[in-house]
């Protein structure tokens, strides 16, 4: 289980590299963004805390990535929730 959750964090922070390069890429170009720097960021935050979980390190500094790096992602995770149901018109917060 610790090697499954070594490749999908670093899955995870390789596709949010290559999401946030496409995002600096659409802003290049003039075009909307459309939510996709909050998946970006979700990604690669969720993939930091599952690395820094697999590691199972014990100690101050490996407990506070855990903890920022989770609660970024989660957080991430549920802006880009708010965004998608907000981009479809079904607007629960008008």
């Amino acid at each position: 289980m610790k090697n499954f959750e070594l490749a999908v964090g670093a899955g995870l922070v390789v596709f949010g590299l290559i999401l946030a390069g496409a995002c600096v890429l659409r802003v290049q170009r003039g075009t909307e963004l459309e939510g996709l720097q909050y998946v970006a960021f979700s990604n690669f935050f969720m993939g930091l805390f599952l690395i820094t979980f697999a590691l199972d390190r014990s100690g101050a500094v490996a407990g506070t990535v855990m903890l920022v790096s989770m609660c970024l992602g989660l957080g991430a995770g549920v802006v880009v929730l708010i965004n998608t149901v907000r981009q479809a018109g079904k607007d629960p917060f008008d």
